[in-house]
């Protein structure tokens, strides 16, 4: 017994299977771009314009867990006080890119954060 004559119909199914193979990855990768890609490249562009508007007074919550408000901006990176030691503010400098999270200065949520630091007895300004 031999294998032999059904080598080409195996061949001849093979190539006709492929087509249909590439429609379905290729829907896969539609959905995934507009899922997954697509809003997280909004998002990035929506952060780095709030980077480049951010101004004195914004608050800012750093990658590394550091809350502040921003004290100075420089060309890459901002100056953030992120709190007072007898009497002085204590100023750190971090870079643009680590910056998790910018609220601007007078908005709801900046205003709600001042008003929950003052409950807590931290220090939001």
């Amino acid at each position: 017994m031999t294998l032999y004559p059904t080598l080409p119909l195996q061949a001849a199914s093979a190539q006709g299977g492929s087509i249909p193979f590439f429609v379905p990855m290729i829907l896969i990768g539609l959905i995934f771009y507009f899922l997954v890609i697509r809003p997280q490249n909004r998002n990035q562009r929506q952060h780095d314009e709030a980077l480049k508007t951010a101004g004195k007074g914004d608050l800012v919550v750093t990658r590394g867990g550091l809350h502040g408000k921003v004290a100075v901006v420089e060309d890459d990176t901002f100056v953030i006080e992120v709190g007072t030691l007898k009497g002085s503010p204590i100023k750190l400098t971090v870079d643009k890119k680590s910056v998790e999270r910018l609220t601007k200065a007078g908005s709801a949520e900046a205003k709600a954060a001042k008003a929950d630091g003052k409950k807590k007895g931290g220090d939001a300004e």
